[in-house]
């Protein structure tokens, strides 16, 4: 947070409007990951205003994919589809495509929580697949942690839900994601009880 705010104040006096776009990103993420949603928030809000300045499409699309998982963790399911849907055009047009699968992921985890089980796992096999194609263990191992809570959720699949748990496991290991593992360890645990 320190290195970011610094590198704020440098950017800042040149005026790099894309840059600035990115750091405000940055921090907004430090803030979600901290559970200080209100502050997270503010900053995507920055983000947004100084990627639409620079027209750097790339940035906004990922404040709002941001933005988007947030209100999914509070609850808004509403305004978290609004804000995927928005990141999804983007990426789309950009040709993202593991930008697209992480809004697979959100939209994956908006059908689970409204109990559409069936739509949610194919949004969330749709990033799986993309994420294997483009070895990214980072956001399979992400994916993977919410396919655990949807089999966990549908009753009768803790089998699935322990293998995608412990898949999870071997995705963060792979690129020495500590502080991952252990919420996937600790996801798998609520299983095997």
């Amino acid at each position: 947070m320190i290195c970011y705010k610094e590198s704020l104040s440098l950017i800042g006096r040149k005026r790099d409007d894309a840059k600035r776009a990115r750091l405000y990103i940055n921090i907004a993420i430090i803030y979600k990951a901290r559970g200080e949603f209100d502050k997270a928030l503010e900053h995507f809000q920055k983000s947004i205003k100084l990627a639409a300045s620079a027209n750097d499409q790339y940035s906004k699309g990922l404040s709002y994919l941001e933005e988007a998982e947030l209100y999914c963790r509070i609850g808004d399911l509403a305004a978290g589809t609004a804000l995927a849907t928005t990141a999804f055009r983007i990426f789309s047009g950009l040709g993202e495509r593991l930008s697209v699968a992480e809004v697979y992921k959100i939209f994956g985890i908006i059908n689970r929580e409204n109990k559409r089980f069936d739509t949610a796992l194919s949004y969330l096999e749709n990033s799986k697949r993309i994420n294997e194609d483009y070895d990214d263990p980072m956001n399979l191992g992400e994916t993977m942690m919410e396919m655990a809570k949807l089999y966990g959720m549908k009753g009768g699949e803790l089998g699935k839900a322990k293998e995608s748990a412990n898949t999870a496991i071997s995705c963060f290991k792979r690129i020495n994601a500590d502080v991952k593992v252990s919420q996937a360890k600790e996801l798998l645990a609520t299983y095997a009880a």
